[in-house]
């Protein structure tokens, strides 16, 4: 009994709007509840806009019908909201003016009648409600499967994952590429997919591309630029190309050179990239390194050099 109490506490107190078949499919995948123990019933969800997808959790004998069950109430329309009104409900009398104890009474009826029918059908909403919980917990099941990447070769032949990728990122990309056509239409669920492979803090915007032009016209020669590519007429320059900014971390020195170029870090990217970006924007990485590690920098004075910092052998 305490149990259902707590339960109780703990969906009435979240902000969070949790699908039932989530909440049920937690504690049966737990071994909390079993499926004699609980029982479902629509209410038909004229509060579901303004209230979640659970209404309440009634502890086993405390609703109108004593069940031994807990009782789930959900805020959803069941077989009898989805029938004609007409089926169930007629009045009684055809008087065009009735007197408020008449109008008090025919409310009193049909609520009744509305009672009686969503009793009649409360079995099969239960059964309907108790299958999609055994789609979620089969879909969890599956899911797993695919995360512990021991099973589905057929998916891993299908999607030729690269081996750069380990174990557990492969099995969440094998469940993020078939949405990958929606993900590209949004940075920031690219972000969130690209996170999501690889347990690091990814965040994606856009900033008009910077492009070096050589105003030194005496240097042209004619034939050796093109208009409107590499040269302009006059005014001022306008440049509305966008790319993408791809900022990782912050992360420490040693994380971050994983993604210097051509490292296995940059390579990922690269790869996550073409399926969760748009294939016509250009992206720049840029690593973020965690303050407290931030004390080196490069000496931007010009007679300080450095082979292979500031200088290179040619």
């Amino acid at each position: 009994m305490e149990q259902w109490k707590r339960w109780h506490r703990e969906l009435l107190f979240s902000l969070e709007d949790i699908r039932l078949e989530v909440v049920v499919s937690e504690l049966m995948m737990g071994e909390h509840i079993k499926e004699e123990e609980v029982f479902f019933s629509p209410n038909g969800g004229f509060h579901r806009i303004v209230d979640n997808d659970i209404a309440a959790l009634h502890a086993p004998g405390k609703t109108t019908r004593k069940t031994d069950r807990a009782f789930f109430e959900v805020n959803r329309k069941g077989i009898y909201d989805g029938l004609p009104e007409s089926v169930f409900h007629q009045s009684r009398t055809n008087k065009s003016f009735r007197t408020l104890s008449e109008i008090k009474s025919e409310m009193a009826y049909q609520n009744r009648v509305e009672e009686d029918a969503r009793t009649f059908f409360s079995p099969l909403d239960h059964e309907i409600i108790y299958m999609k919980c055994l789609i979620e917990i089969n879909e969890r099941r599956k899911t797993s499967d695919i995360l512990s990447s021991t099973k589905e070769e057929g998916l891993k032949k299908f999607w030729e994952i690269p081996n750069m990728f380990n174990e557990k990122e492969r099995g969440r990309l094998m469940l993020l590429l078939p949405l990958s056509y929606r993900i590209s239409s949004s940075l920031d669920l690219a972000a969130q997919a690209m996170k999501t492979v690889l347990d690091i803090d990814i965040d994606i915007t856009e900033e008009v591309m910077a492009f070096d032009i050589d105003d030194d016209s005496a240097s042209m020669r004619l034939g050796h630029r093109q208009l409107g590519v590499d040269i302009l007429t006059s005014g001022a320059d306008d440049f509305t190309d966008k790319q993408l900014i791809i900022k990782l971390g912050p992360m420490g020195i040693v994380e971050a050179s994983n993604y210097a170029p051509g490292q296995l870090g940059a390579t990922k990217m690269s790869y996550l990239a073409e399926y969760f970006l748009p294939a016509d924007r250009f992206y720049h990485l840029d690593i973020l390194i965690q303050e407290e590690e931030q004390f080196m920098e490069l000496n931007d004075e010009g007679s300080y050099t450095r082979l292979g910092v500031s200088t290179i052998l040619n």
